[in-house]
């Protein structure tokens, strides 16, 4: 969730370009072309670049350490897992390679990757209180993280 909580702060910090349209443009200029560089290569300060490095650094390790610590059931690459170092490779890359320092990561699909393990803390304290606690409560909750990430994919 850090992850997606740093890509909101970097897309507030980006500045807008083309927010503002004179009224009196016609909609034939040259203006309404995709700039796909304006998409791609997405200015973040430092400061901002090395949280994210930070936190993706930890998420590979955390990615890892599942992998090679696991049960035998569990270390086949997983969605979660795949998703995580997905999202955390392109982090890594660019602290090696610093030309790519800005380009666009998609680290809003990280949101996935916390539903899914809220799905499984649900799960296990759904098993722990032996279903004393209402199942319909926890498919509310499943429910709603699911269309929270929708909204924040979309």
């Amino acid at each position: 969730m850090a992850s997606c909580l740093l890509y909101v702060v970097r897309v507030l910090l980006q500045p807008c370009e083309h927010c503002h349209r004179d009224e009196d443009s016609s909609e034939d200029d040259e203006d309404t072309a995709i700039r796909w560089e304006l998409i791609l290569w997405l200015p973040c300060p430092t400061s901002l670049w090395l949280a994210h490095l930070a936190v993706a650094a930890l998420s590979l390790a955390m990615a890892a350490g599942q992998l090679a610590l696991g049960h035998a059931r569990t270390r086949t690459l997983s969605v979660n897992c795949v998703l995580e170092m997905a999202i955390s490779l392109p982090w890594i890359v660019t602290a090696v390679w610093w030309p790519i320092r800005d380009l666009f990561v998609p680290n809003f699909l990280a949101c996935w990757s916390g539903k899914a393990a809220l799905d499984a803390v649900l799960n296990d304290m759904h098993r722990a209180t032996l279903r004393n606690t209402s199942a319909l409560a926890h498919q509310v909750v499943v429910v709603a993280g699911t269309v929270c990430c929708l909204v924040f994919t979309a």
